[in-house]
């Protein structure tokens, strides 16, 4: 059963949108927020619509760029599937001018972006 289904209509809200849909249960005073974020930091395919899964590059020490839409939530879920649907994931470091990237299995690149949460976690708490 959904959440929603449960909710009378006029006790409820879907803000739909590309980048954030959000839902809101008025009577219960939640707020349910999908940011689409796939990789969880910064990459090419932060777009929802037009991104393509054999060229993505991430930016492993960047969560910046979605950390502050987290930054007021109280429980976060992240959805991972996407780190086990791919190969090799090339990677691009934020300090690199040259745009040049490396390669890491799936596993390694996801490691790096949580790490990266995780050091965005201490910082702001």
């Amino acid at each position: 059963m959904e959440l929603q289904s449960v909710i009378p209509a006029n006790k409820k809200s879907m803000t739909p949108n590309a980048q954030l849909t959000i839902f809101r249960a008025e009577e219960y005073n939640a707020t349910v927020e999908f940011l689409w974020a796939p990789l969880l930091v910064e990459s090419n395919s932060d777009d929802p619509v037009n991104h393509r899964t054999a060229e993505r590059i991430i930016r492993p020490d960047s969560v910046l760029k979605h950390s502050s839409q987290w930054e007021h939530a109280d429980i976060l879920i992240f959805n991972s599937y996407l780190w086990w649907r791919q190969g090799p994931v090339k990677l691009l470091w934020s300090a690199e001018g040259n745009g040049a990237c490396e390669e890491l299995d799936g596993l390694g690149a996801m490691e790096l972006a949580m790490g990266a949460w995780a050091d965005w976690v201490d910082l702001m708490f």
